[in-house]
C-alpha cells in the first residue's frame, strides 16, 4: 500500500516546496497507523529529496565495489553513515524517526544500525532474526534506485519478509529505549560492533547509538 502523508510546518505560510529549510512535524492519518499495525508495513512515497538520494547512491556506487561480493560485502554496508555524510543525513534525518515514533507510539528512539541491501542477499526472514540490537521499535526500508527511488517501507521488526527487492535499499533500525547489542548468529554482521568495545549484551549509548 503506497500513501502520501499530510505534513504540516510549525511556521506559518511556509510553501510547501520550501519545507526541508524549515522544522517540520510530520502527521500520519490514524488510518496509516492502523495499516501498519494490521500488515507489519507501511510504505510511503518521497521521504527523500532527490539530490540527497543521489549522494548516496554516487557514494555507495564509488565505495561497495571495493569489497567482494559476499558476507565481506554485506558487512561492508553496515553502519554507512559512519562513513558517509550523506547517509549519515538520511539515518538521523529528524522527520524520519518522528514517524517511526508515531508508528510505534514511543516518546525516544535511538538508532540502532543502518544496513545496505544491494540484492537479494537475505532469505525471509524478520528484522528481530537477522539483527543484533535489541529490543528494535521498528525498520524502514529506503528504496535508493528505480521507480520508488526516495521512497520508505517502516517495517514491524517481527515481521517476516521476502527481502528480494529488484533495487538496492538502506534499512534503518529504530532501537527502544534501554536497548543492547546481542550477539545473534543469524546476524551476518554481528562481530561488526565489538571495534567499538561492546560486547554481548553491552548497551547502546549516546554517541555511538545516537538519539533520533
Amino acid at each position: 500500500m503506497l500513501v502520501n502523508i499530510m505534513f504540516v510546518s510549525i511556521m506559518l505560510n511556509i510553501p510547501l516546496r520550501l519545507w526541508y529549510h524549515y522544522r517540520m512535524k510530520y502527521i500520519l492519518d490514524p488510518s496509516m497507523r492502523q495499516t501498519f499495525m494490521e500488515s507489519g508495513q507501511l510504505e510511503i512515497e518521497e521521504l527523500i529529496p532527490e539530490k540527497l538520494l543521489g549522494d548516496v547512491n554516487n557514494f555507495i556506487d564509488q565505495e561497495m565495489p571495493k569489497h567482494p561480493k559476499g558476507q565481506k560485502r554485506y558487512i561492508a554496508g553496515r553502519d554507512l553513515w559512519r562513513r558517509s555524510p550523506a547517509v549519515k543525513k538520511i539515518v538521523l534525518r529528524s522527520t524520519l524517526a518522528e514517524l517511526a515514533k508515531q508508528l510505534r507510539e514511543e516518546n525516544e528512539l535511538f538508532l540502532g544500525f543502518d544496513q545496505l541491501f544491494e540484492s537479494a542477499q537475505i532469505e525471509q526472514a524478520s528484522l528481530e532474526q537477522l539483527f543484533s540490537v535489541k529490543p528494535l521499535s521498528v525498520g524502514l526500508m529506503i528504496f535508493l534506485k528505480g521507480e520508488r527511488a526516495g521512497s520508505g517501507r517502516f517495517i514491524h521488526p517481527k515481521n517476516s519478509l521476502n527481502w528480494d527487492e529488484k533495487e538496492p535499499f538502506i534499512v534503518i533500525g529504530y532501537a527502544k529505549q534501554g536497548a543492547i547489542y546481542h550477539e545473534n548468529s543469524d546476524d551476518l554482521g554481528t562481530d561488526f560492533l565489538k571495534q567499538f568495545n561492546m560486547r554481548d549484551r553491552h548497551p547502546l549509548k549516546d554517541p555511538l547509538h545516537p538519539k533520533v
